[in-house]
């Protein structure tokens, strides 16, 4: 479940630039940090104008071996 989870938010942070509406993101120190109340965040593709969610890096049409008709 966790592997999944990560792979999520790297897939989500690839194409989508997040920023904190509210300004400074409260923060608990640990060995980690962790958020310590609620947030707004705003999303938005990454990617030129236009293009949509999804266009950003790492995307675009699927890589074939089948190989390329020759002319000839």
């Amino acid at each position: 479940m966790l592997k999944e989870a990560v792979l999520t938010l790297a897939v989500l942070l690839r194409d989508f630039e997040v920023e904190a509406v509210d300004g400074r993101v409260a923060l608990g120190q640990g060995i980690t940090l962790q958020v310590t109340s609620p947030m707004r965040l705003r999303v938005r593709p990454r990617g030129a104008v236009g293009q949509g969610p999804g266009a950003g890096p790492g995307t675009g049409p699927a890589h074939s071996n089948t190989p390329k008709p020759t002319s000839g």
